[in-house]
């Protein structure tokens, strides 16, 4: 059965580009009508997540702006919705009691990955993700070991994420060297911040890397009762 997908989008708008076009590229499809109906609601207005969780700052504000989208995708009759943002997900237990609509869980979806991949991962996210610790719950759940990154990796992260944000340029060596360190070491990385996974890697890399977003785009088209165009998806 076909069914229709929200996105909450807008965390940021480029990271919400990116998501919705891998969704159509790894759809099954042979015209327009064979694609996902989609409602994308970029909505760049919602508090950084990153500062709310750094500063304690009330939440109140994010549900708010929040529970308009969920108002529309109910009334458009949405079956699952995908949030484009991994550290949003800090708050989606608190969004999820909001609406009767699924949220489609990337983070856990990406630890069950991890899981058949190997043992031990580092998580490559914001400091508000890193600092929740949103993946290591589920990371524990299916027997992963963290191997955490450093304070100076944590900074440079963040400065490589909002220079995505700032300027929507898609290359980072040092990006790539980072994650090809992680590897070096014996540990898989988790790309778990949609800016990141914006970010052009390295064909070495690629095989060895699990991309959250890749994860949610596969789990959002077959949730939607459609086929995958590639086994493994393209960015």
């Amino acid at each position: 059965m076909k069914k229709k997908l929200g996105i909450l989008g807008g965390m940021g708008p480029l990271a919400s580009k990116v998501f919705y076009e891998r969704i159509i590229k790894n759809t099954q499809a042979h015209g327009d009508n064979d694609h996902i109906d989609i409602m994308l609601l970029s909505h760049a207005s919602i508090p950084d997540r990153t500062r709310l969780i750094l500063q304690n700052a009330d939440p109140s504000q994010l549900l708010a702006k929040v529970k308009e989208d969920l108002k529309v995708f109910e009334s458009y009759g949405v079956s699952n919705i995908a949030a484009a943002c991994n550290t949003f997900h800090y708050f989606l237990d608190q969004v999820q009691e909001m609406t009767a609509i699924p949220f489609i869980n990337m983070v856990e979806e990406t630890a069950k990955e991890a899981a058949s991949k190997g043992k031990t991962v580092t998580v490559f996210a914001t400091k508000g993700s890193l600092k929740t610790k949103v993946y290591d719950k589920y990371l524990e759940k299916y027997g992963l070991v963290h191997k955490k990154v450093n304070v100076n990796i944590e900074n440079e992260l963040m400065n490589i994420i909002y220079g995505v944000k700032a300027t929507n340029n898609i290359k980072s060596e040092r990006f790539n060297q980072i994650l090809a360190a992680s590897i070096y070491k014996g540990s898989i990385p988790i790309i778990a911040c949609t800016e990141l996974s914006s970010i052009v890697l390295e064909e070495s890399l690629e095989e060895y890397v699990i991309d959250a977003l890749s994860i949610l785009t596969r789990e959002a088209i077959l949730r939607s009762g459609y086929d995958l165009k590639y086994h493994k998806i393209i960015s």
